[in-house]
């Protein structure tokens, strides 16, 4: 898979960049950074550049999570470290709400990696209506469960599309059971001054998302905690901390993760009024 890999990375990331959409894409990204985070203008677009490239990456990555040779995807799974869980285990009967972000191209190793940790069931909120396409399948969960890339029953996909409220009245009533649950809110952001949305501070701007993360921390009475996954060295590793609250956890995603690397975060990249 080395080889392979490597010549499928290189293929992806060496094409010029699509006329349509990635260099209105770029455009957008290094006028929002140099906005958010007052980079001076090389440093924006260089980011910006990165931004378009990684996208790239997170694609191919997703594609591996679906296709690879599963016994390459578990030597990957188990060699991404950790951090902060263990303080976190659940007490008997309290949920554990992980708040996180689509953080660039490894964003697909979050949950697998957060599920070899015991965390299980793991509740994993999706949109099948944004890209359909990249959801794994069921046949292929079971392959990677038979594999041990992930632990048995560890994962159940919770879709946020099909069920409107009844979904998430069910995502709270597991919540309150004790279950744990990873929701990674997208980049689609509500007007400035939206009544019941969240604050998203990014730098100098504050955007708006949709208050459901919060209702099911509310609803629930779970304990919140933030998660996100970082390159590290030759591998990755997840950093998990507990938040006092959604909005705390929303916080500390954009100052560590975002603001500290800014590339990663594909919401830079957005065709979408108000931002």
């Amino acid at each position: 898979m080395t080889a392979g890999y490597a010549a499928a990375r290189l293929s992806v990331l060496a094409r010029p960049f699509d006329a349509d959409l990635e260099q209105p894409a770029a455009a957008r990204a290094e006028r929002r950074l140099a906005e958010c985070l007052a980079l001076d203008p090389e440093h924006a677009r260089a980011e910006a550049l990165r931004s378009v490239l990684l996208q790239r990456e997170r694609r191919l990555h997703e594609s591996l999570l679906l296709e690879a040779d599963p016994a390459r995807l578990r030597e990957l799974v188990l060699a991404v470290e950790v951090d902060g869980l263990d303080a976190l285990r659940r007490r008997a009967g309290v949920g554990l709400l992980l708040v996180s972000l689509h953080y660039g191209p490894y964003s697909s190793l979050l949950w697998p990696a957060l599920a070899k940790e015991g965390l299980s069931p793991l509740h994993s909120l999706i949109d099948l209506r944004l890209d359909p396409n990249l959801v794994l399948p069921d046949a292929r969960l079971r392959e990677l469960e038979e594999a041990g890339v992930v632990p048995p029953g560890s994962l159940e996909r919770v879709d946020r599309g099909a069920g409107g409220p009844t979904t998430a009245r069910g995502l709270a009533a597991v919540l309150a059971a004790g279950d744990a649950t990873l929701v990674l809110p997208d980049a689609y952001f509500l007007p400035p001054g939206a009544p019941r949305s969240l604050a998203f501070p990014l730098g100098r701007r504050t955007l708006a998302l949709p208050r459901g993360v919060e209702w099911l921390a509310r609803r629930s009475g779970c304990a919140v905690a933030v998660a996100w996954i970082r390159p590290e060295g030759s591998g990755h590793r997840v950093v998990v901390r507990p938040a006092a609250g959604v909005d705390a956890a929303l916080a500390t995603l954009a100052r560590d993760a975002v603001v500290a690397d800014p590339a990663p975060w594909e919401g830079w990249l957005r065709d979408q009024p108000g931002f």
